[in-house]
């Protein structure tokens, strides 16, 4: 299982996640049944790698989550969807 590692996202809005892709950066959100939603980053380079390895919505990926404490925690959890079209335009690079 591929590791991918994530900080928590404290700030929102349309401005604020395009300086976030224009940085290399992807926004993400994870969600389950006993969890808060939960607005992450990752670092696009990263994502792509693990996408290159095995590209398909359903995959299990090992998520290290970095609070804004430093500390680290870890959650295996299923891609459902990848909007693909913030992924690889050169806006989003």
């Amino acid at each position: 299982m591929q590791t991918l590692h994530a900080k928590k996202r404290e700030k929102r809005g349309k401005s604020f996640l395009r300086s976030l892709r224009s940085s290399g950066l992807v926004p993400a959100i994870v969600y389950g049944k006993n969890l808060p939603s939960l607005p992450l980053v990752v670092d696009k380079k990263e994502f792509l790698e693990i996408l290159k390895r095995q590209p398909q919505e359903g995959l299990l990926i090992n998520l290290v989550i970095q609070n804004s404490g430093g500390q680290e925690v870890s959650h295996t959890v299923v891609v459902k969807e990848i909007q693909s079209c913030l992924l690889y335009t050169s806006d989003a690079a």
